[in-house]
């Protein structure tokens, strides 16, 4: 939903995505009030004041699935942070 929103969709094309994708019904009034908590909640945390932090590294992944064309492939997701 999120994606959506920040790609320009309106609340009510994203409410109309949901029920037809998943078949959510979700009021546009639903969706406004969940991406401007979202929203609010980026921003606050955004304009927070810096914590000073010693450097760090790691690395780590995430496997998910992926469907294409009636068939299931798992992927595996890598980054490293540092």
């Amino acid at each position: 939903m999120l994606c959506s929103y920040a790609r320009g969709l309106t609340h009510g094309e994203i409410s109309a995505h949901l029920s037809e994708v998943y078949g959510a019904e979700d009021s546009k009034q639903t969706i406004s009030t969940i991406t401007d908590k979202v929203v609010d909640g980026m921003n606050e945390r955004q304009n927070r004041p810096p914590v000073a932090r010693r450097p760090r590294a790691g690395v780590g992944g995430v496997e998910h699935r992926v469907r294409s064309d009636r068939e299931i492939l798992a992927c595996w997701r890598s980054a490293a942070l540092g």
